[in-house]
């Protein structure tokens, strides 16, 4: 059963291609094997031609409407006990192997980013994981300041916990889940909706931003920042058309000063690749290695991914329809600030799709965008992630229709520096998110900074220590909110 069940999540989204092409549509995370919450009323929803009659069928129960004019639809379903598997069938579109449970939203920067990878060594149990009743979704990132989306991108699916899936998961979800799982006996859930160094101020919607009096300078600094940042390839280097053939080459992975190249620059890398017509249409997944500092990374010129600091491993989503066959073109944009700038050695840099995998190291083109002024970059390697209200916009606004049992927010490291205001912004932040979801009392839990850097024998004034303060402070100032401490694990 367990097996089959995997089989189930891993392939039946390529057996239904045909009737996602429907006039009926649905968002991406109402897909296949995901996780509904339990003893709440829910609402399906999607986007249909005006008119057209719409049938949802669960649990032996029929809904019935019809696309709006504005091409959108949705019907509420009644409260449901636990358990499953279910179908859920909206006219022709059948998803399978449906569970009732508990679904939470983990939120915040990189510790909710965490790869499930790194932590075998000291937990190698994770490797026989056999748990299918707990699932996970990773929301791909989707930065859009000015522009709130009704989806989320596609080239995701809902991940089962089970060893040949679980390498999938991100860690804090899946420990919170199995221990979830292991309390209650109930199917769990979890949406992971984050992105590694992330600002709170990219999560808030921006009219609550503007409440603050400080957004407006903030604001300006960004536009100010994003203006000097602005280099000769923005919105044309990453093309897949574009002729590099007069531009440099560089063998990677390699460091900029190990080819001679100094940092306090925008550069621009191009690398063209052969795909098989097996990975032609495909969703694969692009290996950038470690890159320092920022990166955006694009394929065939659609953006794949994208991180503002130099720690995390670069692994990003390609969705499907981006690659096909023959001449494909990957392009990076980095904002290099530090000494190791450059395209960290040792690490993996390739594409990998399910039948074949293509090499990206050896030579690439290269070409220098902007250098540093002498006074400098402000904001410099700071990426999407530091854009007011766009993550928000384009990661939680189109979630708010789904209902969650609450949330998990783990975040504060880039806002360290202003420590003095963040109590307020996450009080602000969490109102906002229970306004958007039409649950006042959302039970949130805020994951407090743990023990960080050097020790000291002394009291010192420490950014991390007022952040974790700041945390305590909108803790006791918001009902209905949990503090996770995590002190003593740094």
């Amino acid at each position: 059963m367990k097996k089959t069940t995997l089989i189930l999540c891993l392939v039946l989204p390529m057996l239904f291609v045909g009737n996602l092409s429907a006039k009926v549509r649905l968002p991406q995370i109402i897909s296949d094997c995901m996780v509904l919450q339990r003893d709440r009323e829910l609402k399906i929803w999607g986007w249909a031609n005006p008119g057209e009659k719409v049938t949802v069928r669960f649990d032996g129960q029929h809904f019935f409407t019809e696309g709006s004019s504005d091409g959108r639809w949705e019907v509420t379903l009644p409260k449901h006990a636990a358990g499953g598997p279910y179908l859920l069938e909206i006219n022709e579109i059948i998803l399978r192997d449906i569970l009732v449970g508990d679904v939470w939203l983990c939120s915040g920067q990189s510790n909710q980013e965490t790869p499930i990878e790194r932590l075998l060594i000291k937990y190698p149990e994770i490797n026989f994981s056999n748990n299918h009743n707990i699932r996970m979704y990773k929301t791909p990132t989707q930065n859009t300041p000015g522009e709130v989306k009704d989806d989320i991108p596609a080239g995701e699916r809902w991940h089962s916990a089970v060893a040949s899936d679980v390498m999938n998961w991100k860690a804090l979800a899946y420990w919170y889940a199995v221990l979830a799982y292991e309390h209650t006996g109930i199917p769990q859930g979890v949406i992971v909706s984050s992105l590694g160094g992330s600002a709170i101020e990219s999560w808030i919607p921006e009219e609550r931003l503007l409440t603050f009096e400080t957004q407006a300078k903030l604001k300006a600094a960004a536009e100010k920042a994003a203006a000097e940042m602005a280099d000769a390839g923005g919105g044309k280097w990453q093309s897949e058309t574009w002729d590099d053939s007069n531009w440099n080459t560089i063998n990677n992975p390699t460091y900029l000063t190990d080819a001679g190249i100094q940092p306090g620059i925008v550069i621009w890398y191009r690398k063209t690749i052969d795909v098989p017509e097996s990975m032609a249409g495909r969703h694969a997944k692009i290996y950038m290695g470690r890159l320092v500092d920022g990166d955006e990374v694009y394929v065939n010129g659609t953006l794949v991914g994208s991180t503002g600091y130099f720690g995390p491993p670069r692994k990003y989503d390609i969705p499907a329809g981006v690659l096909h066959k023959g001449r494909n073109v990957v392009a990076v944009r980095l904002t290099a600030n530090a000494e190791d700038a450059g395209f960290v050695p040792d690490k993996p840099y390739k594409i990998e799709g399910d039948e074949a995998t293509i090499d990206l190291t050896g030579e690439w083109k290269y070409k220098i965008g902007k250098k540093r002024t002498a006074s400098g970059f402000p904001g410099f390697g700071r990426g999407p992630q530091f854009s007011g209200a766009g993550l928000y916009n384009g990661m939680i606004a189109p979630l708010t229709n789904y209902v969650f049992s609450g949330m998990i927010w783990y975040q504060g490291e880039s806002n360290a520096d202003h420590a003095d205001i963040y109590d307020k912004q996450l009080e602000a932040l969490i109102e906002s998110w229970r306004d958007a979801f039409h649950d006042t009392n959302m039970p949130v839990m805020i994951c407090q900074l743990p023990n960080y850097m050097k020790k000291y024998d002394h009291p010192v004034d420490e950014d991390w220590a007022r952040m974790r303060e700041a945390q305590l402070k909108a803790y006791m100032n918001t009902p209905y909110t949990y503090l996770a401490t995590s002190y003593h694990t740094g």
